[in-house]
């Protein structure tokens, strides 16, 4: 009876997770849609509910990864909060429109990135042997994800990306 009991709950704790994780998943490819609709001449009120939908959007993903008690959860707070501030539609931060879109880009990128790592957590055995039966090569870059984990991929993508922004800032304003 006590095995049958810590079975159900193993599972059940299994599924919450996963359905947090699913959570997480749909939120950001929600907000990289809208930060994607940045990239075009949209008007004032678009960029009004952009700045609304990912403070709450980053406001709850910052809230969801607390609820999991892992190290990489951290950089995921981290990352959210960052964003979440950057989005903050109550005290603004100002800056020009070619600005506004590297930085809707690349935060866009970085949501798609953490979306794929999301996916790859939470599909991860089923997509690796799927990936074994049909092509050998994609074998061993999984082999090597698998010694690399999803929150350095994430931090070396970020720091990649505000190089990126500070090189360009620095070019466009010489």
């Amino acid at each position: 009876m006590k095995i049958i009991r810590m079975m159900t709950t193993r599972r059940t704790k299994t599924h919450i997770h996963n359905k947090m994780i699913s959570m997480k998943i749909i939120i950001k490819i929600i907000l990289a849609a809208l930060l994607v609709g940045c990239l075009r001449r949209m008007p004032d009120n678009y960029y009004q509910l952009v700045r609304f939908s990912c403070f709450v959007g980053f406001t709850a993903i910052a809230y969801l990864e607390s609820k999991t008690k892992n190290i990489l959860s951290y950089l995921g707070i981290v990352l959210a909060v960052a964003a979440a501030i950057l989005f903050n539609p109550f005290d603004r931060l100002t800056f020009r429109r070619y600005i506004w879109q590297q930085i809707d880009l690349g935060v866009g990128i970085t949501l798609g990135v953490w979306i794929l790592s999301d996916l790859l957590y939470l599909y991860g055995n089923k997509l690796k042997e799927k990936v074994y039966k049909s092509f050998s090569f994609t074998i061993n870059i999984i082999k090597c994800i698998n010694y690399i984990s999803v929150g350095e991929v994430l931090f070396i993508v970020f720091l990649l990306l505000i190089l990126y922004a500070i090189i360009h800032f620095i070019l466009a304003s010489t």
